[in-house]
């Protein structure tokens, strides 16, 4: 497994790049303004009702949660889609909802995507360690 005390070589390359995908996340959230990138607003508005009601809103019983309409018509609703990636972008805003303004909470949400983006990164350098051995 990881030895962090003892970093070399490939572990230390392999260290770099999950930093690296972590700090490019961190960029990409600040370079692209909330609700600017095409769906964004369909995505969070998910989110923004399981923290609302306290759990995932259900497709084709719920008022449709994360649509998108395209020439008057709705062509999706992202309700419909797997929950789990909403539910790790609620999780931060579930631990702060009282104390933050709601106008605010994409910003936590994004930092769950961050985190997301981090997880996965060390992720597969935990697989590629595996992999190589040690």
């Amino acid at each position: 497994m990881v030895a962090f005390a003892k970093i070399g070589g490939v572990k230390r390359r392999l260290t770099l790049l999950v930093l690296g995908v972590f700090l490019l996340e961190m960029v990409w959230l600040s370079a692209v303004p909330y609700n600017f990138a095409p769906d964004e607003f369909a995505h969070f508005d998910v989110v923004e009702r399981i923290v609302i009601n306290g759990r995932f809103p259900q497709f084709g019983q719920d008022p449709p949660g994360g649509i998108l309409i395209n020439e008057g018509k709705i062509t999706a609703s992202y309700s419909a889609l797997q929950p789990l990636p909403y539910w790790w972008e609620a999780f931060p805003l579930l631990l702060v909802q009282n104390y933050v303004l709601p106008k605010h909470w994409y910003l936590f949400s994004r930092l769950g995507s961050a985190a997301a983006v981090a997880l996965f990164a060390a992720g597969m350098f935990f697989m590629l360690d595996l992999l190589m051995g040690d």
